[in-house]
């Protein structure tokens, strides 16, 4: 009991009195049909993944969001830096100590601009940038670094890698001291 798969084509055979017969041809189509039904496979299963690939976007996407709330409540500023040195996330606070629009994303921006754009906050930038590289270049935690503003206020400043090549600096602050 073997399934074939064959194509039929048919035609009337006319002569001048009228009908003759019927003219019916068959063309083997199984390679063709195997191909279709592959296909047709091929699309569920993709259909299957990309509704899992939406399932796990909209987790990580939702996971993201509770992070964020949590980490925008927090009292000290924090800081991720990716694996190519350009912010990928800075919380509220961090825009609130550093002197940035909380509406304004520093996301992409590199970790020298952001040394620029803050450094005249700071009463030692030369001594807080080597501070900044140090961490950049080490594999562990750093030293807490006190960091002292113009405005008077002392930050206090940890950078440790994440895993995935990324660094977190948590900054907490102080009053003027």
């Amino acid at each position: 009991d073997t399934l074939v798969w064959v194509a039929m084509f048919w035609s009337a055979t006319r002569l001048a009195s009228g009908l003759a017969g019927i003219r019916l041809s068959a063309v083997e189509i199984q390679s063709r049909k195997e191909a279709e039904l592959q296909l047709l496979d091929t699309v569920a299963e993709l259909r299957r993944v990309r509704a899992l690939q939406d399932h796990f976007l909209t987790r990580s996407n939702e996971e993201r969001a509770r992070l964020e709330a949590l980490l925008n409540v927090m009292e000290f500023g924090v800081l991720f830096m990716d694996n190519e040195n350009r912010v990928s996330f800075c919380n509220k606070q961090f825009h609130t100590m550093w002197g940035f629009d909380v509406a304004h994303t520093l996301n992409g921006l590199r970790h020298t601009a952001l040394l620029d754009r803050t450094a005249g906050a700071r009463c030692d930038d030369i001594h807080y940038r080597a501070h900044v590289e140090a961490a950049i270049a080490g594999r562990r935690v750093s030293d807490p670094y006190e960091c002292t503003l113009a405005d008077g206020r002392t930050l206090r400043d940890i950078s440790a890698p994440v895993p995935g090549g990324a660094r977190l600096s948590p900054i907490s602050g102080r009053g003027g001291e």
